[in-house]
């Protein structure tokens, strides 16, 4: 009976890290979700075609996009669009 249960228990992590995963992350992934589609539609790539990070000042970030960094800003409602884009010079 022990073995029973000590099996149940390992196939219901199994199952609920599953379920962690799939359905539980994304849904609070959601803003990160719009900020990428804004960055898709402005500059017109895809998702594996760039990267980007914030600089932690004024809500600046830093998108690394075709071996060039910029500098962007998105607008504070939804849906996001990007309100300021410079490239930025790196001596």
């Amino acid at each position: 009976m022990e073995g029973f249960i000590l099996l149940g228990t390992f196939f219901l992590g199994i199952a609920s890290g599953y379920a962690l995963q799939t359905v539980i992350l994304p849904v609070f992934m959601f803003e990160e979700w719009l900020k990428d589609r804004a960055i898709q539609q402005y500059f017109q790539c895809k998702k594996n075609e760039y990267t980007y990070f914030e600089e932690g000042t004024d809500d600046f970030y830093i998108l690394t996009l075709n071996n060039q960094e910029r500098r962007i800003k998105f607008s504070t409602k939804r849906p996001y669009t990007i309100v300021y884009d410079r490239e930025v010079y790196v001596d």
